[in-house]
């Protein structure tokens, strides 16, 4: 899936680790070196939220480094990391870049692009409906606390009296 394209990625001379930040979902997806801690790339992926979150689309920032180089990508639903030593071979990086970012977000979004037009999303009823969505999750969420303490039964003639007033 996803780790396909950035295996493809990591593949290119050069590149040493590749980090995806879904900034929707705050989901990172990275091939990095081993050196690196669940805490360091969770940082990692805070950091490069907090850079990206005032950026406008399709900008890119390059930092060069004595030992490497770090490409900084912000699409608007992803923003990319990729460490590299200093013999990258720029012109295939960017080649490989150009179909990777669009297939990641492809890959992340395939069911959830735009389905719903601006018009809609901005009526009222779509709104009630999310509305009632989340009521919906935060009564769940709370029955299922209560299930522990109180039990099934418990729960069940509770919800089904409130349900009634």
């Amino acid at each position: 899936m996803i780790n396909e394209v950035l295996q493809q990625l990591k593949s290119v001379p050069g590149v040493s680790g590749v980090l995806v930040l879904d900034k929707n979902k705050n989901n990172t997806y990275q091939l990095l070196p081993a050196s690196f801690s669940q805490t360091a790339i969770k940082n990692l992926g805070l950091q490069l939220l907090e850079l990206t979150g005032e950026w406008a689309e399709s900008e890119k920032l390059e930092l060069k480094f004595d030992n490497g180089l770090t490409w900084v990508i912000n699409t608007e639903k992803i923003a990319v990391l990729i460490l590299a030593r200093p013999e990258v071979s720029i012109p295939d990086l960017n080649l490989f870049l150009k179909n990777s970012l669009l297939s990641i977000e492809k890959k992340l979004y395939k069911g959830t692009s735009d389905f719903f037009t601006r018009e809609y999303i901005a009526s009222s009823s779509f709104r009630r409906q999310l509305d009632y969505q989340i009521l919906v999750r935060a009564i769940n969420q709370v029955a299922s606390s209560y299930q522990g303490i109180l039990g099934s039964f418990l729960v069940t003639k509770n919800l089904r009296r409130g349900k009634e007033k």
